[in-house]
């Protein structure tokens, strides 16, 4: 008895290359940890515009473009905070209350 065999021809579909695109998801969720989100949210921000850029010049090739998205938010809102925080830790101490109520002016006296 002879068996009949079927070939089917399979294709591999490439998966798109969201490196970039989870790499700023990623630094723009940790920019919640303090110190690093003066490193990390800079960061997101820069790979989300990259991944963007790429997934709009090759759709084929790069995807997670709601991802790089984000990121982006997040990172911009992390330089915004960090901005802020420095800004009013550096000229308006008197905002920059403790956690056991009291006032830190120890950088702000440097720079007055």
């Amino acid at each position: 008895m002879k068996r009949k065999t079927k070939f089917v021809e399979k294709k591999y579909v490439q998966k798109k290359d969201k490196v970039f695109a989870i790499t700023s998801l990623v630094c723009g969720l940790l920019f919640w940890v303090p110190l690093f989100n003066v490193i990390l949210g800079p960061l997101a921000v820069i790979f989300g515009i990259l991944s963007i850029k790429r997934v709009r010049a090759e759709p084929e090739r790069y995807g997670g473009q709601i991802l790089a998205i984000i990121g982006l938010i997040l990172g911009v809102i992390s330089v915004i905070f960090t901005v802020v925080g420095v800004y009013i830790t550096l000229f308006h101490p008197e905002l920059a209350i403790g956690v056991d109520g009291t006032v830190n002016t120890t950088l702000g006296a440097l720079f007055k």
